[in-house]
């Protein structure tokens, strides 16, 4: 064999080794991007006319692993709710919201979580007519928090 047709040879046969290696990474790619997707739940506010509810259930209805909720006016960078979790997480479906007083305390599932803000007291206010920004931070995905904007109505 001539050694210009062995060359070229050997060039398809690693070009051949790089495809598979780079169909492998993207399958990996693929895989890890499903998981993330699988681990992160979705974020929606549903608004009614007197409140809205935070939905952040996975799958539509399985409590999430959440590291902290805040809720900061939109285009705000003060909070003016949070909670965070007391070990790794807290399971939670939904939150309530209504125009007026908030209870600090949300409904949890497994799991415990500590409000840091409002630091004193059990309630938070929230303001009809104002548009607001939820973030969920789910365990699994430390770097993909989820963002919702909602405006309550009046009562």
């Amino acid at each position: 064999m001539r050694r210009d047709t062995r060359q070229a040879l050997l060039q398809v046969s690693a070009m051949s080794g790089t495809s598979v290696a780079i169909v492998i990474a993207g399958g990996a790619c693929a895989a890890a991007a499903l998981a993330v997707w699988w681990q992160t739940p979705e974020l929606h506010v549903q608004t009614g006319a007197h409140d809205a509810v935070a939905h952040m259930e996975l799958l539509g209805e399985y409590p999430s692993d959440i590291r902290s909720i805040t809720i900061a006016r939109d285009g705000a960078s003060a909070p003016v709710w949070r909670i965070m979790a007391v070990g790794d997480f807290f399971q939670i479906h939904s939150v309530r919201l209504t125009a007026g007083e908030n209870p600090a305390d949300a409904l949890l599932f497994p799991g415990a979580a500590r409000h840091v803000l409002p630091s004193s007291g059990a309630m938070y206010r929230l303001e009809a007519g104002i548009a607001y920004r939820i973030t969920i931070c789910p365990l699994a995905t430390p770097g993909l928090c989820r963002h919702a904007r909602f405006v309550l109505p009046s009562r």
